[in-house]
């Protein structure tokens, strides 16, 4: 008997002790998911580029420019500097900055196609030479999107001083430049280009 005493105390002091423990763990709970801040940052991408009249190719585009050779009074010259923003590219605004056109107007060339109604004169020059800026934002967008040339042709004047043969004529440089919509006003826009395109 002393030997069944034994096992149902040493039963109910299990007992006891499993029902204390299960006391002492029973508690509320509530938990919530996690919450994961992903950041990332836009961005503004373009590309500019021309008519390569180093081919035959109507088509052909070059990013580098072109040597125009042997030109002749009455000569028309495809120039049409042109930027594409890339696909996905956040809001912008465009700007386009012209050097050299007003050393080669002095020597009787003109520029055709420009068209004033897309590319708005940023900087208020008076002049063919300065900051062209793109009459609108360009929107984001999911493909590339080719905004119109900043004009399409340059023409040597019939009329035009014979010049010595082989002299070369003053560069004409465009430079590319888009800044982000969102935050920006034109002015502020405009001084952010212009610091860009000036390095």
């Amino acid at each position: 008997m002393k030997k069944r005493s034994l096992i149902t105390m040493i039963m109910a002091l299990t007992l006891v002790a499993v029902v204390g423990i299960g006391a002492t763990l029973a508690y509320l709970s509530s938990t919530t998911g996690t919450l994961t801040n992903t950041f990332t940052v836009g961005n503004v991408k373009i590309t500019q580029d021309e008519s390569d009249e180093s081919t035959p190719d109507p088509d052909d585009r070059t990013e580098e420019g072109n040597d125009y050779q042997d030109i002749e009074p009455g000569d028309e010259l495809k120039k049409d500097p042109t930027v594409t923003v890339k696909a996905g590219s956040a809001e912008c605004y465009v700007f386009m900055k012209l050097e050299g056109a007003d050393a080669l107007t002095a020597q009787q060339f003109t520029f055709g196609g420009f068209d004033a109604s897309k590319w708005v004169k940023a900087d208020g020059k008076d002049t063919l030479d300065g900051v062209y800026r793109y009459y609108e934002t360009v929107k984001k967008s999911e493909a590339d999107q080719v905004l119109e040339p900043l004009f399409t042709t340059v023409t040597y004047s019939l009329d035009a001083t014979e010049l010595e043969e082989g002299v070369t004529l003053s560069n004409v440089t465009i430079k590319s430049c888009a800044v982000q919509a969102s935050n920006m006003t034109e002015e502020t826009a405009y001084e952010a280009a212009a610091a860009e395109i000036a390095k």
